[in-house]
């Protein structure tokens, strides 16, 4: 079995933020000690400032684990793009 993990951002801030320790914490348990069972990583909704920190963070991941990091912004109404990807990682009921 694979886990699916999903971090929904769609109110973070710098402001609300957990400290970056925090983030490499996490990163570095999934990568050293969950890598295989990770399935999926989703990030819902990013806000634009994350764009930043995740091209600063995905040089301390390996490729590997990248590839399993998906991003999700913008529409997710039916149809949209969003949805099938959201229908093909987490399934139909996603919602």
């Amino acid at each position: 079995d694979k886990l699916l993990i999903v971090i929904k951002l769609h109110r973070f801030s710098l402001l609300n933020s957990p400290p970056p320790s925090h983030a490499k914490e996490t990163l570095e348990m999934l990568m050293n000690h969950f890598p295989e069972s990770a399935g999926h990583i989703i990030v819902y909704r990013p806000p634009r400032v994350f764009s930043g920190l995740w091209a600063f963070s995905a040089k301390l991941i390996d490729a590997k684990m990248r590839s399993k990091v998906h991003f999700i912004s913008g529409s997710v109404a039916d149809g949209s793009a969003n949805d099938a990807l959201m229908r093909r990682l987490a399934g139909d009921g996603w919602k």
